[in-house]
């Protein structure tokens, strides 16, 4: 039984096609270029874990290795609660390492995981960021990753937390169409290079952030009107810099949606 399945970038696993299996059993990198090209685990599912949906999933960091020895670190992954509760759950899981999740939140709106400033050569962990709504505020998290031994990985310390500017969206609600995923999670988080895109779908409201050193400011705000399905991020081939497209809800036919993108200034 196949509980969740996604594209990866080439870099997750032996720099080629790769996707993203998720079973009751664990986590499987399926490459189907390869001369053999069975689905091979890369992390099992615990106790913590089992009964639950998961609603996303993306992986991050680099063990420094290159062509076919290339893998990411870590897994970062969504989940419903097996109590049926609204909220999410959010979890991270080594890759190829002891497979102990570490539970990031059990409450939480989005999440992804970043590049660090500044990364030189070799191994790395990611930083994660974590969307949480704090009574009628909403707050963006932005926490290191550890390593306390070979194969594991932990939480750090929180870095920067920033809180979202509401005003003018308190009263904004827009209707989800019917989705097939459902409308998790709350939010859509997106990273390329050091920008950082947190979509609050159910407004309608953008808001990107500059990664630095230790820091992290606001470089763009917008509201796009409707609510939004789904968002990922590239690098602009017209203007350059980082650019996100969006799929929004079309609110006279909910069956239909709208393409936009927007661009930010030039990602380091």
């Amino acid at each position: 039984k196949l509980n969740f399945w996604r594209f990866l970038p080439p870099e997750a696993g032996e720099n080629t096609l790769c996707f993203m299996l998720v079973t009751p059993v664990g986590g499987f990198h399926w490459m189907p270029l390869d001369e053999s090209p069975r689905p091979q685990q890369v992390w099992k599912r615990g106790p913590d874990l089992a009964g639950k949906k998961v609603v996303a999933y993306e992986e991050g960091g680099s063990n420094g290795l290159d062509g076919p020895d290339i893998l990411s670190r870590v897994g970062l992954i969504m989940v419903t609660k097996a109590t049926g509760e609204s909220s999410l759950e959010s979890w991270i899981v080594p890759i190829a390492g002891d497979s102990v999740a570490v539970q990031v939140s059990d409450d939480v709106m989005g999440g992804c995981l970043c590049l660090p400033p500044f990364v030189d050569e070799g191994p790395f962990l990611p930083l994660l960021v974590a969307v949480l709504q704090i009574e009628e505020g909403i707050f963006v998290n932005v926490m290191s990753l550890v390593e306390p031994q070979r194969g594991s990985v932990g939480l750090g310390d929180i870095a920067v937390t920033l809180e979202v500017d509401l005003a003018g969206f308190e009263d904004v609600d827009f209707e989800p169409p019917a989705l097939a995923m459902g409308t998790y999670p709350e939010a859509i988080c997106c990273s390329l290079a050091n920008i950082v895109v947190v979509l609050i779908r159910r407004k309608g409201l953008i808001v990107a952030f500059e990664l630095e050193d230790g820091d992290m400011s606001l470089i763009a705000r917008e509201g796009v009107d409707h609510y939004v399905i789904d968002a990922v991020m590239r690098y602009s081939a017209e203007v350059g810099g980082a650019e996100i497209v969006m799929l929004l809800a079309d609110d006279e036919n909910p069956k239909d949606g709208r393409m936009v993108s927007f661009c930010f200034r030039s990602a380091a």
